[in-house]
């Protein structure tokens, strides 16, 4: 991957800090801008590959900048974040041309890793466009393994159907990437493919980015807004994380499953719809089921095609073909960086609790600290997240570190930090407080305080 030269345009000096922070770590260049004026000043006179850009700023605001930036350098990329989950902006942007949009609450290994793999494909669209050679739209997924290839045949035969599917699996599994593969092979591919995380919202928002709103229906509702399932009509809805949507949201999409029609938060007008739900989860939804945390009928309404992935310790065939193939994604040519005998044993001896996604940023790691097409070792698995140590929650020396003490470690720092708010924590560790309280039980983090009578709920 080659350097980027990207700019942040924010007017809060510590999200500018923080992302530019961030951006020189990943080995990229970074320029800020607390205004859009500052932003056009800074292209006029440097060549900018990427501009990620806050929509509400004084003196000119994002949607003003974009405008300018796709009418002066329309090369340039567009990558527009807004708040407090809305996306009216978002897509009024996308049709003045920014290339993606950014949610809040967001991580910011999420949003250069978007910003890496959007680059990545333009890049490869161009040369397909130079060359005339014609690339399949079709997810790859590496398949080695029995199971996998097993998979892959059961998605050859579900996916032309219209039938719901629940894609179940540890974190980092590849569940989007099925989700994806799902949606690619289906008579539906022309049609929109819309994504919704379900822990990425909290109670609040979570209808109104799923139904839509009409205007006036709550405070901060200035215009009607169209939901992700009006936004996905005759394509596919992805649904990560169904596990946790709250029980209201949970009986409305039910009706959704079972009528395909809905209303928007404040309306009355009834909507129909030709929508295919994929959904997919890393809990135990029977478990769920028993403990009265999620319907037993929309639970069977979404099992009528289960795929489960298996985790990457229990497919150890497939380890060092994905590592290849994102050696080919990060490099120019594979052979670029070496991977040794030594380097394979130790990659199939490590047991991968991150799964698909944690060898994926590891190999990333590999490549921008290589040192003359070999990889350093020392920082293989060792690299300290720079986050973590500044905010003196716990750093990982080697692969023999138990998870689970981190995660408790983790959890505690959050806790004590916020004074055991657990809304609050919740938000940030991006879970639902559902998913805090069974973490706080397993762990037993009452021990580590005097259990209180009544937790803090306010953010």
């Amino acid at each position: 991957m080659r350097k980027l030269s990207i700019i942040i345009v924010d007017d809060n000096r510590y999200i500018l800090r923080s992302f530019s922070t961030f951006v020189k770590l990943r080995g990229h260049i970074s320029h800020t801008a607390e205004n859009g004026k500052e932003a056009l000043d800074l292209l006029s006179a440097k060549k900018i590959d990427v501009v990620l850009t806050e929509m509400r700023m004084p003196e000119m605001d994002g949607m003003e900048l974009l405008k300018k930036i796709k009418n002066d350098y329309p090369d340039t990329d567009v990558i527009v974040i807004t708040g407090y989950g809305s996306i009216d902006d978002a897509v009024k942007a996308m049709k003045y041309g920014a290339t993606d949009y950014i949610l809040k609450p967001f991580s910011l290994d999420e949003v250069i890793l978007k910003v890496e793999q959007h680059c990545s494909n333009k890049r490869r669209v161009s040369c397909k466009e130079i060359y005339g050679k014609k690339k399949s739209s079709t997810p790859r997924v590496i398949a080695e393994t029995s199971e996998m290839k097993n998979i892959l045949d059961e998605i050859n035969i579900v996916a032309p159907t219209n039938a719901t599917v629940l894609i179940t699996g540890e974190t980092g599994v590849g569940k989007d990437v099925i989700a994806r593969l799902l949606h690619s092979k289906s008579e539906r591919r022309k049609k929109p493919f819309i994504r919704m995380n379900c822990v990425e919202l909290n109670e609040g928002v979570i209808e109104s980015e799923l139904f839509g709103h009409e205007k006036g229906s709550f405070t901060g509702a200035v215009s009607t807004k169209k939901g992700r399932l009006e936004l996905a009509d005759n394509g596919s809805l992805f649904l990560d994380e169904i596990g946790d949507i709250p029980p209201s949201t949970q009986k409305k999409l039910l009706r959704v499953l079972e009528q395909k029609e809905f209303e928007r938060v404040g309306g009355t007008e009834t909507i129909t719809i030709d929508v295919r739900v994929i959904a997919a989860t890393n809990k135990n939804l029977p478990f769920e089921v028993k403990k009265k945390r999620f319907r037993q009928d929309l639970f069977y309404r979404l099992n009528t095609v289960t795929i489960n992935i298996p985790s990457l310790k229990e497919r150890k065939n497939d380890i060092i073909p994905l590592a290849r193939h994102f050696l080919t994604t990060f490099t120019k040519d594979q052979n670029t960086v070496r991977m040794t005998k030594e380097i394979k044993n130790m990659f199939l001896s490590y047991t991968w609790p991150g799964n698909v996604r944690e060898l994926k940023s590891t190999i990333e790691r590999a490549v921008i600290f290589s040192e003359n097409g070999d990889i350093n070792l020392k920082r293989l698995f060792s690299e300290k997240d720079y986050f973590a140590e500044q905010a003196g929650i716990f750093t990982l020396e080697c692969p023999s570190l138990k998870i689970d003490d981190v995660e408790k470690s983790l959890l505690l720092k959050v806790l004590e930090d916020s004074q055991w708010n657990i809304q609050q924590s919740a938000r940030i560790l991006k879970i639902s407080r559902t998913t805090l309280y069974d973490k706080i039980q397993k762990h037993d983090l009452y021990s580590n305080r005097q259990k209180p009578e009544k937790f803090k709920e306010e953010g």
